[in-house]
């Protein structure tokens, strides 16, 4: 028993002993990992493109059964590029009855996305009720793979509505001869008559691939791109909130008297290709362009174009903002008179509510963004470039909530902003451009954050003991503006003595101004 006590005693020290020494001592378990990096999710594209071949040599040759008296066509080897090059592929002059013709047309999928293809036709002329017209398709080795009908040229739009072809994705091709010609037996009526055609080709994507859960359809819901007014006008009167209308590139004139639904959204194919023209709606003794008087609605990816009789004023306006929520992106906004091109208006638009600008260009020689006094909430201008005799401009005596917020953008002119609640910028560059203004005259405390100043430019202050922040700014010749040097290089010091009335910080130090 003597021993076993002993035994234990020693057991005891050893385990304690052991506990003193692992005080110290850092645990190492088994341990195992697998890393995974470089995940990435890439969006697929959607891109379409085509040509057309005249007749001629070097390229696709086939024949036509009961066309051209079974002798085959052959075509250039070069073809136009129809998404480079807008001239008419069609350009007949004094045809006579039974004169014929044919174009090769090719599609390509440009994209990553199997995509569906229609062509849409607008027609007009007199000689259209004399032609004749089909389409044959045809493989790359010339084989055709349909046959040919004559059709009535009049039936052109309505044949082209329910012709789709689907593509694969990567480079997924399709040919097609375009066989037109004069009826032999069109009468006298039809000398001196013409024909004309706008031709669009539009895309969108298909429903082969699957989403992560297996299903092909989830696309089934996508649209064509509208390609003409008609089109442009149903829908408008469609849409509702929530609704994206997308304009093919191309030419399209707003409806008098067209209002855009609350929340819908009207995009372009960019700004050098969709052209849209604004209407003319009148207001009292003036007649503005497009009014937005619903809440939440976006025009991108287009140029914007004024209507012809727009009132000569600044207080008439090619796009006139009356609602918040209103976004303007990607687009091009000129001025053919002294109309504003961007007119914010209204006690609708008030606290709470947003008007964004982004990735725009807007020029005028008046008032290129023209907030009306009495119009509160937010104006937000965000990688733009404005020039005109003022880029923009609030004579406020009612707009003391207004806040501007500037960023990323270039400002060409005279800008100044009545009492309103604040003015900010960031990474902005003012300087005088193609204006003839060269100034910025504040009337509400403002601050400057990593912004340039161009040649010659100065700022001024519309009241005095106005609060001017400015902080990481420089002149234009790469020197930082600091406490010492904005005095003499920035500050307008000369008649207008506001300013030396002002607090000015920069970069956290003083200005000692009188």
């Amino acid at each position: 028993m003597a021993k076993t006590r002993r035994h234990l005693l020693i057991s005891a020290c050893s385990l304690l002993l052991c506990i003193l020494l692992l005080a110290g001592t850092t645990f190492a378990w088994f341990t195992d990992s697998v890393t995974n990096s470089g995940n990435t999710i890439q969006a697929g594209s959607l891109s379409i493109n085509a040509f057309a071949y005249d007749l001629g040599e070097g390229g696709i040759t086939c024949t036509v059964p009961g066309v051209n008296g079974d002798t085959a066509f052959t075509f250039e080897e070069d073809g136009q590029d129809l998404k480079s090059d807008s001239n008419p592929i069609i350009t007949e002059t004094l045809w006579e009855p039974g004169s014929s013709s044919a174009k090769l047309l090719q599609v390509t999928n440009t994209g990553t996305l199997a995509t569906k293809i229609r062509l849409q036709f607008s027609v007009s002329g007199d000689l259209t009720d004399a032609l004749w017209f089909d389409f044959v398709q045809v493989t790359s080795d010339g084989s055709v793979t349909g046959s040919f009908t004559k059709r009535p040229m009049n039936t052109l739009a309505t044949f082209a509505e329910d012709l789709e072809i689907p593509l694969s994705a990567d480079n997924g091709t399709v040919y097609f001869v375009l066989l037109y010609g004069m009826n032999q037996d069109a009468g006298n009526e039809y000398q001196n008559e013409s024909f004309s055609a706008d031709v669009s080709i539009l895309a969108k994507q298909d429903t082969v691939e699957a989403d992560g859960f297996g299903d092909h359809q989830y696309d089934t819901g996508a649209t064509y791109p509208v390609a003409s007014n008609k089109d442009l006008e149903e829908a408008l009167e469609q849409a509702t909130a929530g609704d994206t209308i997308l304009l093919s590139a191309g030419t399209f004139a707003l409806p008098e008297g067209c209002s855009i639904a609350e929340g819908v959204t009207v995009t372009g194919a960019g700004t050098d290709a969709t052209k849209l023209t604004v209407p003319k709606t009148t207001s009292g003794a003036t007649t503005h362009g497009l009014i937005i008087d619903q809440p939440g609605v976006t025009l991108s990816d287009m140029s914007i174009l004024p209507a012809s009789g727009i009132t000569n004023s600044n207080y008439a306006g090619v796009v006139v903002i009356k609602e918040g929520g209103t976004v303007l992106d990607n687009v091009t906004i000129t001025s053919s008179n002294s109309a504003s091109p961007i007119l914010i208006t209204g006690s609708s638009f008030g606290e709470g509510d947003t008007f964004t600008l982004s990735n725009s260009t807007v020029t005028s020689k008046a008032r290129s963004l023209y907030i009306v006094d009495g119009t509160n909430g937010k104006v937000v201008i965000d990688n733009c470039d404005i020039t005109g005799m003022y880029t923009m401009n609030v004579n406020s005596s009612n707009s003391q909530a207004l806040e501007i917020e500037v960023r990323s953008s270039a400002l060409h002119g005279w800008t100044s902003y009545g009492t309103i609640k604040s003015a900010t910028f960031t990474d902005t560059e003012f300087s005088q451009g193609e204006s003839d203004y060269n100034f910025l005259r504040p009337y509400a405390d403002t601050t400057w954050d990593g912004c340039t100043f161009g040649p010659g430019f100065k700022i001024g202050a519309g009241a005095t003991e106005l609060n001017y922040v400015f902080t990481d700014c420089k002149y234009d010749d790469g020197t930082a503006t600091t406490a010492g040097n904005i005095k003499d290089r920035l500050l307008s010091t000369g008649d207008d003595v506001k300013v030396l009335n002002c607090i000015i910080v920069v970069d956290g130090v003083s200005a000692v101004l009188q």
